[in-house]
């Protein structure tokens, strides 16, 4: 995967295909998340480029920011990812899902605590 499907091709060319663009967004995000579950207790780098690839495709997806935030958060780089996260979701019409920001709140929490 190397960035959105069919992002080469003249989308007026190729109206037709925007479903199947969508689709293959939603799979690749699908297949992301589910390699970042099963990396993420024992190989929390696999989970980060298995996320990273899918991010490049659908940079405003917030499961797998959240995703990438959790697997940040066990390589010990969570301020990094947070602060990528709110770059690349700012533009983004509404609020950040409670669970993305639950998820901040008890990374946050984490740190403080291990600092003191």
């Amino acid at each position: 995967v190397d960035g959105p499907p069919l992002s080469g091709v003249n989308p007026k060319r190729y109206g037709w295909a925007r479903a199947d663009r969508e689709e293959m967004t939603a799979t690749i995000g699908d297949i992301a998340t589910t390699l970042a579950h099963r990396h993420l207790p024992t190989n929390p780098t696999a989970a980060t480029t298995a996320l990273d690839t899918a991010l490049t495709v659908d940079p405003t997806n917030e499961a797998l920011w959240r995703y990438k935030l959790l697997a940040a958060d066990h390589l010990g780089q969570a301020d990094s990812v947070m602060t990528d996260m709110t770059t690349a979701l700012e533009n983004v019409d509404g609020d950040l899902d409670p669970e993305t920001i639950a998820l901040m709140e008890q990374i946050a929490h984490t740190d403080r605590r291990a600092s003191t």
